[in-house]
């Protein structure tokens, strides 16, 4: 690929903020950071943490992407926290909220896991300009130096390691919302259910699950391309004069 004009291997692949942090180190800073909250400081119980995050009062952009209630197995042992992209994203806007008033502000682990909180704000926003790549970049280090210190049994994931690439690619790119999965991820999701609920009682006019798929997507297409000449013709009329 290297001899494609214009395009470097080292640089032209691009990290997705949404697996990099939603799906990859968030969830293991939680794991580690809400262990020790609960299980070794006990500054509160996990049951008191399920409530508070099923009572929070959720605006409408949460309100389909509630946060799935926490067990125990997920935060003991080698166990991990499992949440979608989506509720982690309700989680990075919503936990220093409902967390705050338990933990006192100088707490190492709340610090640090504010610092990440932060990171991601940076990396999910859609404007951003060459100082928000340095200060970026001063988090990044400053938060993977303190999670060796404050987690020393943990595991460096190689995701971790990917952060070091983000303030780079974002003043080569621009801001990394533009180069996340999200969005895919959601449309993908549609097919994965549509996929998962075919079966040979499902009433599909065809045997063949994968055509049944396609033909809800052409139907859907066609749905949208009548929406969009509708109100080309409504609201843009031509004159043929």
């Amino acid at each position: 690929m290297n001899e494609i004009d214009g395009f470097n291997c080292v640089t032209g692949f691009l990290q997705d903020p949404m697996h990099l942090f939603l799906e990859g180190v968030l969830l293991h800073e939680l794991t580690q950071v809400l262990f020790n909250l609960i299980f070794v400081k006990k500054l509160f119980s996990l049951k008191w943490l399920i409530s508070a995050i099923a009572r929070f009062p959720y605006s409408y952009l949460h309100c389909k992407a509630k946060p799935e209630p926490i067990e125990q197995h997920q935060l003991v042992g080698t166990g991990r926290i499992k949440q979608t992209a989506s509720a982690m994203l309700t989680l990075v806007h919503t936990l220093p909220f409902i967390v705050a008033g338990k933990v006192p502000e100088a707490d190492p682990n709340w610090i640090n896991l504010l610092r990440l909180l932060q990171i991601i704000l940076f990396a999910t926003c859609t404007y951003c300009s060459s100082e928000t790549a340095t200060y970026m970049q001063i988090l990044i280090a400053e938060y993977l130096h303190n999670f060796k210190i404050l987690y020393p049994r943990a595991s460096f994931i190689p995701k971790m390691h990917y952060m070091l690439h983000l303030p780079s690619q974002m003043r080569e790119f621009g801001p990394l919302r533009h180069n996340w999965c999200m969005r895919f991820e959601g449309k993908n999701g549609f097919f994965a259910g549509k996929s998962t609920k075919i079966s040979p009682t499902c009433p599909c006019p065809w045997p063949n699950g994968i055509s049944c798929i396609w033909h809800m997507f052409r139907v859907g297409a066609k749905m949208v391309d009548l929406i969009l000449i509708f109100m080309l013709v409504t609201f843009c009329p031509l004159d043929i004069r």
